[in-house]
Order: C-alpha cells, then structure tokens, then sequence
C-alpha cells in the first residue's frame, strides 16, 4: 500500500483567456487574495459555529482557520507568507460513527465542491488566485448510529456553482493533462504534444506538477526544454526550482547519500545524517498521516533489534512539516533510532535529488554510503528482502 504525495489531491489533485486571465493571475500579489465560499442549508446547519480550516494539501500545513457562522465565509491569504503555486484545501474535524465497532473516532473531513466540467463530480483541493469565483461547498453524507446520512444538496441545480472558477483552477478540473510513454518510438510524438500543451498554458501550476512527477519518463534534453516554455513569473516557484534541481542532479537522482543537507532531530538539534560510522545506513522517509508508514513500523523496531548489533543504524526522516504532529507521533510510536524532521529548505534539498513521490520510501546505503538498494511503499515481500540484504 502506498501513499501518492500529489500535489493536487485528486482526491489525491485550464483554458487560461490568455492574456487578460494571464496577467490577472501573476499580478495583485502584494495584497491579500480573497478566498470567497458557501455552505449549501444542511452543510450549513451542520457545520454552524464549528471551526474550518485552510490546509496546503501538499505540505498539510494549516495556514488559517474560521469559526462558520454565516453560509457566507471567506479566508484572507497573504501571497508573500504562503506558496500560492501549490493547491489547498478546506478541512473540519467531525465524530464518525464506526458501526463495526460502535464506537465514534475524530477524523479530518474535507469539504468537496462541484467540478464545474463534469456533472456529477466533486473535486476537494483548489489553487487560491486573485480574483477567482467562490466556491460552493458541500457535505455529501453523515455517519450515523443508523448508516450513511446522505444530506440534500441545493448546488447540484445551481448554476452559479457550476461556473468557472479561475484561470489555473480550470487547467486543473478539466484534466488539461501531459502525456509520456516508455516506448522510445513514441516519445517525439509525445514531446510535441507537450510542448504544444505547455506553451498554450505556460502559467500553468498544474502542468508544472505534471511535469515534475512524471520527470523520470523524459530525457534531461527534453524536460529542459520543457521546462523552459514556462512563464519567467513562476520560476521562483518550489516545483520548478525542484525540476531544476532534478535535472542538475539526473545521473545520481534516486541514489546519493543525503551529505550537507541539515535536519532538525527530536532534541531540537541541527544536524547531518549518517555523521556516525556503520555497515548499514536504512534512510526511511515518512510521515505522521501516512497509515503504512505506520503500519510498517512494527516490522522496522523487530529489524533493528536484530540487526543493530551488526552494525545498522536507522534514521526516520519526516517529509510533513507539522512539528507538534510529528511528536505526538514519536511519543506513541517509540521508535529507538534518530528521527529528524524537514523544514522548507530541507525538503527542497531532499526533494532534488530523491524520488520521495511515494512513502514511506526506504534507501539502503552501505558503510561507503553505495546506495544498496531502495525501497516504496510497505510491503512483505520488501521488508523480506531488506532483512535477507542485511547479513
């Protein structure tokens, strides 16, 4: 089982009027961006006087929050604090019924919205722009003592809640895609059709996402290319500068050890990994919501009992950036080797040259600290071979 780090959460994730749209969307950022929604009447009644939140769905940091009071609401983004390249969400907390066990968890329940391109689907993260059209959001069911609560919805016959919401939202709910292939003979057609794509939507957040999670499939020729048809405006953006990174680093991507690259560990100290000397390095990229990093951790405290006396040392490494999360975390998990944590520059770094689209992701290195071997996702037969590896 694997967790997909995508930046648009499809559930996890636009015909731009070019020039106008195009320079509505660079400008206007000195100021706050207005971030206008609505609460269909049950939604509303449901979600009255509790408290929402605005979550970078990418980095799941929560950047502000609001106590509902009206079906009317909106947040106030300050573009110079927060990376308005990567896509949000609207999240609340809620008591869900488990009929299995009769009992009620707190979970995090995201707010969905019509998809105003396809009938009949809900889309839940956004780009927040300058300008935009508001969002109207709904809660499509409740988990009750008595089943699934589905609740009326006024929107689905509201044509204001089917308009377009903005220039780089609407690249993205129309699914305005790249394309790639392994066949080698294919790939001058794909190139073309790429090209073509990106140079009609040079502004595109979305494409950039594309292009950087499916980097792996072109040539360091043809993503540099690529890349270049992008508007000067969005270069200082994270994803491109981690393309760049990618492409300064093709021939060791996936395979280095990660020396100079600083991270805070649980004593709050700033530090290398691998400063101390072994036979075995195991790197594991993880994070607090990831439910197989979780799951994997059991298997990983067994292993380290029985290989740390050969000479295996360990090292968690969380690509979530919510510190508090993280601990509480630790404290539950009890993990015996060093855990360290990346902040936004650190993750950059890591971002450049190791492939981390997946976790938890583990990196083998030996006493030379040669990759040995990598490991995705949590799965038996991995961990088997992990354990045969380390002899």
């Amino acid at each position: 089982m694997k967790k997909i780090l995508s930046l648009f959460t499809l559930a996890c994730i636009t015909t731009l009027f070019l020039t106008k749209c195009k320079d509505k969307l660079i400008n206007n950022y000195s100021r706050p961006v207005v971030l206008n929604f609505y609460l269909n009447k049950a939604s509303f009644s449901y979600l009255s006087n509790k408290t929402v939140y605005l979550q970078n769905s990418k980095t799941r940091i929560v950047i502000d929050s609001l106590k509902i009071s009206s079906n009317k609401s909106k947040f106030l983004i300050d573009p110079s604090i927060h990376d308005l390249s990567l896509p949000y969400l609207i999240f609340y907390y809620d008591s869900v019924y488990n009929v299995n066990t009769g009992q009620s968890v707190k979970l995090e329940r995201v707010l969905g919205y019509h998809n105003p391109f396809y009938k009949r689907v809900f889309s839940t993260s956004f780009y927040i722009e300058s300008g935009m059209n508001a969002l109207y959001f709904y809660i499509y069911a409740l988990d009750t003592k008595l089943g699934k609560r589905v609740l009326p919805d006024e929107f689905v016959d509201l044509s204001t809640a089917h308009k377009s919401l903005s220039p780089q939202n609407d690249i993205a709910l129309k699914n305005i895609t790249l394309s790639h292939t392994k066949n080698k003979l294919d790939s001058a057609y794909h190139f073309k059709y790429n090209k073509k794509i990106i140079r009609k939507y040079p502004y595109s957040f979305f494409l950039l996402e594309q292009l950087y999670l499916l980097k792996e499939n072109f040539s360091k020729e043809e993503i540099t290319t690529l890349l270049s048809f992008f508007d000067d405006s969005i270069k200082d953006k994270t994803l491109y500068q981690l393309i760049r990174g990618y492409i300064n680093n093709i021939e060791s991507y996936d395979q280095v050890f990660p020396f100079s690259i600083n991270l805070e560990n649980s004593n709050k100290i700033i530090k290398e990994i691998g400063v101390e000397k072994a036979k075995y390095h195991l790197i594991i990229f993880w994070a607090w919501w990831c439910k197989p990093c979780r799951e994997e951790i059991p298997s990983l405290k067994q292993l380290y009992s029985q290989k740390k006396n050969i000479g295996l040392n360990i090292y968690s490494v969380s690509t979530d950036q919510e510190k508090n999360k993280w601990r509480e975390a630790l404290i539950q998990e009890k993990m015996p080797w060093e855990q360290f944590i990346v902040d936004q520059d650190s993750y950059a770094q890591l971002m450049s040259i190791y492939d981390l689209t997946l976790i938890p992701k583990s990196y083998l290195f030996d006493s030379s600290y040669k990759l040995i071997r990598s490991f995705s996702g949590f799965d038996t037969k991995s961990f088997q071979e992990l354990v045969a590896i380390l002899k």
